[in-house]
């Protein structure tokens, strides 16, 4: 389909966020059909300088992994054969992103800012929905990973506990019997 770009683009959707790291977070938004680009800015919330943003890229596509952005505010005019400073993104820091479509008419509006937080280092939180059923060859796990992976999980630790029934102590102690480092459960994110 061909559309005759008589004006600039609408104004996007805003940001939205797909995964969260230490110090990346990866973002997306809507297509708009008329636009051969977008302006991604970003503007840190515990800055000092108030309401300054700064460009991040311009892409073709409608999703990228954010990882720094440029040290001049974009309000200001780029030298000439002076390069610009990359700031990597700061773990546990609150962001805001803000798009604008881009065609040969010209820069649309900025959408809504979105804000966004990366992740505390740190290991991540604990499996959720821990589900143990029987089967013929033995006990099978399942589980849902954690709400904070504080990154991406590359494997989890199994412990085994069985009650000693030879215990003269309450029914619910436990002595460790096995303990598996090598169980390695392959995750999708």
């Amino acid at each position: 389909m061909w559309f005759l770009e008589t004006d600039r683009p609408p104004v996007p959707n805003r940001v939205q966020l797909i995964r969260a790291s230490t110090s990346t977070l990866e973002i997306c938004w809507i297509p708009v059909v008329t636009a051969d680009a977008y302006l991604l800015q970003i503007q840190r919330l515990d800055n000092s300088d108030g309401k300054i943003w700064y460009d991040v890229a311009v892409v073709k596509g409608n999703s990228l992994v954010v990882s720094h952005h440029h040290s001049k505010p974009a309000c200001e005019e780029v030298e000439e054969n002076k390069p610009i400073e990359r700031l990597e993104l700061s773990p546990g820091t609150t962001y805001r992103f803000r798009i604008a479509a881009i065609n040969a008419c010209g820069r649309g509006e900025f959408s809504e800012a979105a804000a966004f937080k990366t992740c505390v280092p740190g290991f991540p939180g604990a499996p959720s929905q821990i589900r143990i059923s029987k089967g013929n060859d033995g006990a099978h796990l399942a589980w849902d990973p954690p709400a904070n992976s504080n990154g991406n999980i590359s494997e989890y630790s199994v412990y085994l506990a069985i009650k000693n029934s030879h215990s003269a102590e309450s029914p619910s102690s436990f002595s460790l019997l096995f303990w598996f480092t090598e169980v390695i459960v392959l995750v999708v994110l």
